[in-house]
């Protein structure tokens, strides 16, 4: 695999998904983030999913802002994927607003997405 770890999450988290990506690269983890990975003039489509195949984990940050059109289609190729899922949950989300295959799952939470992530 070439990446550890894609975070795949809604743009208002992106100031905490950055930095909890710098906290896993300093880990030593292979991290994929649009932000950094997504290279300009190719499909940002083709460069997802091939984040997505290359990754050994999937791990979907799931805030109020969830499921975006494009962390619909990254949680949709996660769930049909080999890769085990590790969610990050907004615990001031309600249980009902959790998807699915998610709730069915042990998964961590998060306080708020301006909180830095641990190092």
């Amino acid at each position: 695999m070439k990446y550890d770890v894609f975070l795949s999450y809604s743009h208002p988290d992106k100031v905490w998904v950055r930095q909890l990506a710098e906290a896993l690269s300093k880990k030593g983890l292979r991290v994929f983030l649009d932000q950094v990975s997504v290279k300009p003039a190719k499909s940002i489509g083709r460069q997802l999913e091939r984040g997505l195949l290359e990754s050994e984990y999937i791990v979907p940050i799931i805030s109020t802002e969830t499921l975006s059109p494009n962390q619909a289609f990254e949680f949709g190729a996660a769930l049909g994927s080999e890769s085990p899922l590790i969610a990050v949950v907004d615990q001031s989300l309600p249980s009902k607003a959790i998807p699915g295959p998610i709730k069915r799952t042990r998964y961590f939470t998060k306080s708020t997405p301006t909180t830095k992530p641990p190092t």
